[in-house]
């Protein structure tokens, strides 16, 4: 198909500027997401946050976390292990053609708001420790 030429669009580079979303419902449930502008698809340490996403994973309440129930990723696990009020964690690893976003997302109840950051934290600082064999 031919473009329109009314239509010219040109691409301006993506410029993360942070910021704070909260949404307000009736759900007992709080969701926290910790994210960090990270690089673009065609950047050589792309691959550093294909292994970073791997390490952390994801997982609910209903796929990890307990005796006879599926082992997704250890990070994770563990994590909801440690913490029985973590419901579901994730993390997030999008890459694009001028920049990209990396971080992770905690789900629980609301009245554990500040462990439930305190727990996101603690689990991407782990990610600048060595990795053993």
């Amino acid at each position: 198909m031919l473009g329109v030429p009314e239509h010219n669009y040109q691409r301006v580079a993506s410029q993360y500027i942070g910021g704070e979303y909260r949404t307000w419902t009736e759900s007992p449930s709080t969701n926290i997401t910790l994210a960090f502008e990270s690089v673009p698809w065609s950047h050589a340490d792309v691959h550093a946050f294909y292994v970073m996403n791997t390490i952390i994973g994801s997982a609910t309440a209903f796929s990890s976390g307990g005796p006879g129930k599926g082992m997704y990723c250890r990070a994770v696990t563990n994590l909801m292990q440690r913490n029985d009020f973590i419901d579901s964690a994730s993390c997030i690893n999008s890459h694009f053609t001028d920049s990209g976003l990396f971080g992770m997302t905690v789900e629980g109840p609301g009245s554990h708001a500040s462990e439930l950051l305190g727990s996101l934290i603690g689990e991407l600082n782990k990610l600048k420790d060595p990795i053993s064999d």
